[in-house]
């Protein structure tokens, strides 16, 4: 079995990122499935962490959360794959990578609870040109883009919070 470093890791997505490469993997290439995290639907346990951090006050309607749990060093989203969610993280702590086209991998931000990622995904609708790591165990609440596309493009009251979310990154 090999094993990679980070940096290894890292460097081996960016390659595989490139669009003649990535092209002879898409199918068969297992490095950037996540085989640790896991959905949690439980609904009580759901509702503690929405009501616990007020989630709901960033939407005008309810929606159909769920949480995902990460264990330390996993790839919570990557270049090769489309972002699905748009997640709150509300426990642990991430990493935000850019790899240059030198391939030097370049630290970006780290971020700690009610961090949003998914949200420039969500805008673009294009796969993400940034690396999401856990350096800790994570849990986000979660909630899927392609299930509540047309319903989040009405919200108001998200469109804000997402707008104010995307300002936050830029000035960070």
């Amino acid at each position: 079995m090999l094993v990679f470093s980070n940096n290894s890791l890292l460097f081996i997505y960016y390659l595989l990122s490139l669009p003649s490469i990535s092209k002879l993997f898409e199918n068969d290439c297992d490095i950037w499935h996540n085989k640790a995290m896991k959905r949690v639907y439980d609904s009580k346990n759901v509702e503690k962490y929405v009501n616990r951090y007020h989630i709901h006050d960033y939407f005008n309607s309810s929606y159909p959360f769920y949480l995902m749990e990460y264990e330390k060093d996993e790839m919570m989203i990557h270049p090769l794959k489309d972002t699905k969610e748009i997640q709150f993280v509300v426990e642990g702590e991430v990493s935000i990578y850019f790899i240059d086209s030198n391939g030097k991998q370049l630290f970006v931000s780290q971020t700690n609870e009610l961090c949003v990622l998914g949200d420039v995904e969500f805008v673009r609708h294009e796969k993400p040109v940034y690396f999401a790591q856990t350096n800790t165990k994570v849990v986000t609440i979660a909630l899927s883009i392609e299930e509540n596309q047309l319903r989040l493009n009405q919200d108001l009251k998200f469109l804000h919070f997402l707008l104010n979310s995307l300002v936050d990154k830029l000035h960070n």
